[in-house]
């Protein structure tokens, strides 16, 4: 078991673990498919508690699955997880051990993104704008969010803070603002504004919450992230939302979201963790819940909620 910080203790199992599913039999049970192939790039976990790649990429690769779970099943998975993974250093330097993620939501006029998801529709992307606090000299990281079928693939360019205001005005962000002077970071912004260009993607909802992130083996990429305090914020002028900014709007009623990430199969002890907890695969779009919330009942093509049975 890696260092955990202080004042943390794991307590002890309450399930003993079960035979697991072979790995491509977990994944079908899940409504992954099993055919979809997700590529060898790996991962660390930057200063900013966020996923960084490793290699000269344009793309980085994976899997995700999402599970609505209750505070009392999150203490208690936590105590699996400290047997197998570490928690991320920078959640260890934060009050409660989690960070503060906000991010923007870019959409077109007639809400393309939001509906592609309130559809269901496996090849999907978003394009968001993320950053984890509010001070002048810290990055912001553009970003664009991929599904095919089951595997995510994402595309981000790291940006000074002066772009947000140039991202929240237009869809120009001078190559000056990249944070790195290769030719793959630069040709990353430059697809990014192409598929912001071409749909005339604007600001559309800004969307916040607090996350407590675990991290597997250094040779493997394995995340585990329990998100909660999902609020959503409307999107007024060229204005961004800041931390202490009047109007965030909680969603619904407030369930911990557990995450899962990997990077071609899940361990055998996490699938048992699973299983032992009677967890289901779940829908849980932030951005969608935000946008109902801060918009109302109609705005879009369906309204979700956040409910014990998950999302509908």
């Amino acid at each position: 078991m890696g260092s955990q910080p202080a004042g943390w203790q794991p307590g002890p199992l309450i399930r003993p673990p079960i035979e697991a599913q072979s790995p491509i039999e977990f994944q079908m049970a899940m409504d992954l498919d099993p055919g979809t192939a997700s590529s060898n790039i790996r991962f660390w976990l930057g200063p900013s508690g966020c996923e960084t790649m490793v290699g000269d990429k344009l793309f980085t690769s994976r899997f995700e699955i999402k599970y609505l779970i209750s505070a009392f099943q999150a203490e208690e998975i936590r105590r699996v997880l400290s047997f197998h993974m570490t928690m991320d250093p920078y959640c260890e330097l934060c009050p409660g051990f989690s960070y503060l993620n906000t991010s923007l939501y870019f959409d077109s006029p007639d809400h393309h993104c939001y509906k592609s998801t309130a559809m269901g529709q496996k090849n999907r992307f978003k394009v968001r704008l993320r950053w984890y606090d509010d001070e002048p000299d810290t990055p912001i990281f553009l970003e664009e969010k991929r599904r095919t079928t089951d595997a995510i693939s994402k595309l981000r360019a790291k940006l000074d803070r002066p772009a947000l205001a140039q991202l929240m005005g237009s869809q120009i962000v001078a190559p000056a603002h990249v944070l790195s002077t290769s030719s793959r970071a630069q040709a990353r912004l430059r697809l990014l504004l192409d598929t912001m260009q071409s749909l005339n993607l604007q600001p559309a909802c800004h969307v916040r919450y607090m996350r407590e992130a675990w991290a597997g083996p250094e040779h493997e990429y394995l995340r585990v992230t329990f998100d909660t305090q999902v609020q959503g914020h409307v999107v007024t002028g060229n204005d961004f939302a800041r931390r202490e900014s009047p109007g965030w709007k909680n969603i619904g009623e407030q369930r911990t979201i557990l995450e899962i990430k990997f990077e071609s199969t899940i361990p055998p002890w996490l699938q048992s963790l699973v299983h032992d907890f009677g967890l289901h695969r779940q829908s849980v779009p932030k951005y969608l819940l935000c946008m109902d919330t801060i918009h109302g009942v109609g705005h879009g093509v369906r309204q979700f909620a956040m409910t014990p049975g998950g999302i509908r």
